[in-house]
């Protein structure tokens, strides 16, 4: 899972980071709003943690912004305590609203409880259906035998829809560490893919020396 951390603030990011990163999760960052809605439009980003107060753009336009681009959830984070500045939070459109200072490990705990809540137990694209309950993948009714990673490769392409996936991300995203022969161990786990989603392989497209992106 890829959490964007946004916050002007070098220190809360790396505090941040450092805890997410230990919880099993993979970050990027950006100083203030304006590059957190670039990043979202580069990257899988499930998730963000925004603060409030930034140059530039502040947390509740990005915010604004940023769920029109992709409804990910976020959380935001202020020094703001008053019911006022929170509920102008809720308004904006986020999921949950964290007062500085915070403790890292319960921000982590949020994320965690956020991403459960918001994974939809059905994903569909055209004729493939995966259940996340059962982690059951069906192609026009009829149940297809996917491995772990194939059913996360899958996750992550569903999940991001028209968005280029550069190796590098999907590495990140679904093995969670660096590994060798990158290229050759990616491309042989999606060719495999691509023979389990039968018919609509084709909208599994490769783009040349950068990664994989899923077409309508």
């Amino acid at each position: 899972m890829l959490v964007l951390v946004v916050d002007d603030e070098v220190c809360t990011r790396n505090v941040i980071c450092e805890y997410l990163k230990t919880g099993g999760y993979q970050t990027i960052e950006a100083t203030n709003g304006i590059s957190a809605l670039e990043l979202i439009q580069k990257h899988p980003i499930d998730i963000a943690i925004m603060d409030v107060m930034m140059p530039r753009m502040d947390g509740l336009l990005a915010l604004q912004e940023l769920k029109k681009i992709k409804p990910i959830p976020v959380i935001l984070l202020s020094a703001k305590s008053e019911e006022e500045d929170r509920l102008s939070g809720f308004e904006a459109g986020a999921d949950d609203y964290v007062i500085k200072p915070f403790s890292p490990r319960e921000l982590v705990a949020r994320v965690h409880a956020l991403l459960r809540r918001n994974t939809p137990p059905i994903i569909t694209f055209h004729g493939i259906e995966i259940d996340t309950r059962s982690r059951i993948v069906t192609v026009d009714g009829e149940v297809v035998a996917a491995n772990r990673k194939e059913y996360e490769l899958l996750c992550l392409f569903f999940t991001n829809v028209g968005i280029a996936l550069s190796r590098d991300e999907i590495i990140k995203n679904v093995w969670g560490y660096e590994i060798t022969g990158v290229a050759r161990t990616i491309d042989t786990h999606v060719k495999m893919l691509r023979t389990k989603m039968g018919k609509y392989s084709d909208h599994l497209i490769t783009i040349r020396g950068f990664g994989y992106k899923l077409n309508e």
